[in-house]
């Protein structure tokens, strides 16, 4: 939890917690077969400091949604009748983003996708980006 805001990241198989706002843990779920059994694949993240999913791809990015707010009504993302948004207190903050981005860049995510909605409303994307 980050201010006591739930953070879960699903990278394919894997469910992904943030713990003690500096830490990452990482619960493994399968839901096909695998040629790698937990263990390995918890070994091999050691030894690589990577995030590998239970069919063993390496996973170097990270998506993270910076706003759900959008100035555009496409049909394909945003029905007529609108979408029921999260109250504002629940997203993350500019200095939650920021450190996301940074525990996993040490995990070692090199490439960090920001998206939204439109995330080029949100007033603070310079400093985010910067």
């Amino acid at each position: 939890m980050i201010n006591n805001k739930k953070i879960l990241f699903f990278v394919n198989n894997q469910i992904i917690k943030l713990i003690n706002n500096n830490n990452l843990k990482f619960q493994y779920k399968y839901f096909s077969t695998s040629k790698l059994i937990k263990n390995e694949v918890k070994q091999n993240f050691k030894e690589n400091s990577s995030l590998i999913d239970s069919f063993g791809r390496f996973h170097n990015y990270l998506r993270i949604s910076i706003v759900e707010k959008c100035n555009l009504r496409c049909k394909y993302c945003m029905p007529e009748e609108g979408v029921k948004l999260t109250p504002s207190s629940d997203l993350l903050t500019k200095d939650e983003i920021i450190r996301l981005a940074k525990l996993f860049a040490f995990e070692g995510v090199n490439k960090i996708r920001l998206t939204g909605g439109e995330p080029t409303i949100r007033k603070d994307l310079v400093e985010i980006v910067s």
